[in-house]
C-alpha cells in the first residue's frame, strides 16, 4: 500500500500488451534499485485479469493451488485505473521482483490482478518509494510452515499468467 503522490503525468498511446506497458514504464525509471508505485488511468480495449478465492486449509505453494482458487476475466472496452508496483530484483526474497498490477474499472464494478492488457490511450504516473514497511502474519500456520521451499520461478510464472491446471 502507498499513499500515491504521482510524478508528472505522461500521456500514453496504444500499447498492445502488458509487456509493452512494462517496457514503457521501465524506460522512465530513475533507478532499477528503487521501489515504484504506478497509476495508469486509461481507455482499455481489453484487460485480462483474475481474482483468487481463499486457499485450501494448510499451506501448499501458490503455483500448486492457483488453478483451484482463481477465476479469470476478460474485460473489454473499459475505462478504468491500473495500479501497481515495481519491486527491484534485490528484494526478491521479500516480494516478487518486477511489476505487479491490479485493475479497477471506472464504475468500480469489476477488477482484478492483471496478466495482460491492450491500452487505447491513458495517463501514466509513477512514484518512487524510499520507505518500505512490512507486516508479517502472526498465525501458527505461518510461524511453522517451511517457506524456504518456495520456488521463485513458479511464483513468478503465477504472477504473469493464469495456470489452469494444478501441478503436483
Amino acid at each position: 500500500m502507498a499513499h500515491f503522490k504521482g510524478s508528472d503525468k505522461r500521456s500514453l498511446g496504444t500499447l498492445d500488451d502488458l509487456s509493452a506497458l512494462e517496457e514503457t514504464i521501465r524506460a522512465g525509471l530513475e533507478s532499477p534499485n528503487i521501489i515504484y508505485a504506478v497509476r495508469l488511468e486509461g481507455d482499455f480495449d481489453r484487460v485480462d485479469a483474475r481474482s483468487e478465492h481463499p486457499q485450501p486449509e494448510g499451506h501448499r505453494p501458490f503455483n500448486k493451488t492457483i488453478a483451484l482458487v482463481q477465476t479469470t476475466f476478460a474485460f473489454e472496452n473499459r475505462q478504468g485505473t491500473l495500479v501497481g508496483f515495481w519491486f527491484p530484483e534485490h528484494m526478491k526474497a521479500i516480494n516478487v521482483s518486477g511489476f505487479h498490477f491490479h485493475f479497477l474499472d471506472a464504475e468500480h464494478a469489476v477488477g482484478g490482478h492483471v496478466f495482460d492488457l491492450r491500452l487505447r490511450a491513458g495517463t501514466l504516473q509513477v512514484m518512487p518509494i524510499f520507505d518500505f514497511g512490512m507486516h508479517l502474519l502472526h498465525t501458527p500456520l505461518f510461524e511453522q510452515v517451511d517457506l524456504s521451499r518456495e520456488d521463485e520461478a513458479a511464483t513468478r510464472a503465477v504472477e504473469k499468467a493464469p495456470d489452469q491446471t494444478p501441478t503436483g
